[in-house]
């Protein structure tokens, strides 16, 4: 069953509540935010980054939301080891925007 981004994200905070990052900097979304998540990555780090203060954007912006084995399947509601199912499922039934 399809979910939204919230209802993904109280789950992931659920789960995994290391597994994101909020960052209430001002960031500059051109390169602030790769920037960011690269840095981290040097450190071996790959959290969700939520990045509540974009430059010049009443919107914040969310990073490396899937950048783990785990948070794919926690978003598709399945076992790491069935992902490549239950993505292929999910490919051949799209659901409207």
């Amino acid at each position: 069953m399809p979910k939204d981004l919230r209802t993904y994200l109280q789950q992931l905070v659920a789960t995994y509540p290391d597994h994101l990052k909020v960052v209430g900097d001002k960031v500059d979304p051109r390169f602030g935010i790769t920037a960011f998540a690269a840095r981290l990555a040097q450190m071996n780090q790959f959290p969700a980054l939520l990045f509540k203060n974009v430059k010049d954007s009443p919107l914040p912006c969310i990073s490396n939301l899937l950048t783990t084995y785990e948070r794919v399947a926690l978003f598709l509601d399945c076992a790491v080891q069935d992902i490549p199912k239950v993505y292929g499922e999910r490919l051949r039934q799209p659901i409207a925007p």
